[in-house]
């Protein structure tokens, strides 16, 4: 995904093994798999659908979640609602923590936006930024 390139069918050919070890996971690594599928746009049904262990391992360990860790479950939260149309199956509870941690972090440029803004002032444009 870094290098620009998702390789969707390494991610899909890897659900089904990282399902069956979800249980092992720490929160950190949990929160990890959540935000690399939803920053790669990769979904797949035998690590987050119904039957998937995913949801009841990140509620088991919820409270181990760091403010860090719960702000990327809550982006692949947010991915997988616009995603799926279909409401969060995490507790509200860990949602609302996620969602107070997301927005603690504050706001800041990515690095796609330094670099744009810096070719075009290179260039002369006048610009504003904004930061969403």
């Amino acid at each position: 995904a870094n290098a620009g390139h998702v390789d969707s069918d390494l991610f899909s050919s890897l659900a089904p093994v990282t399902s069956s070890l979800l249980v092992e996971c720490n929160s950190q690594a949990l929160a990890n798999i959540a935000w690399a599928y939803a920053v790669s746009n990769v979904d797949d049904d035998s690590l987050f659908g119904k039957n998937s262990p995913f949801v009841a391992v990140c509620t088991e360990k919820a409270n181990d979640f760091t403010s860090g860790g719960v702000s990327q479950l809550h982006q692949w939260n947010i991915w997988r609602k616009e995603l799926t149309g279909a409401p969060s199956d995490l507790p509200p509870s860990v949602q609302q923590r996620g969602l107070k941690a997301f927005m603690s972090k504050g706001f800041q440029k990515s690095a796609l936006q330094e670099n744009v803004v810096s070719e075009l002032s290179y260039l002369g444009f006048p610009l504003q930024q904004e930061v969403v």
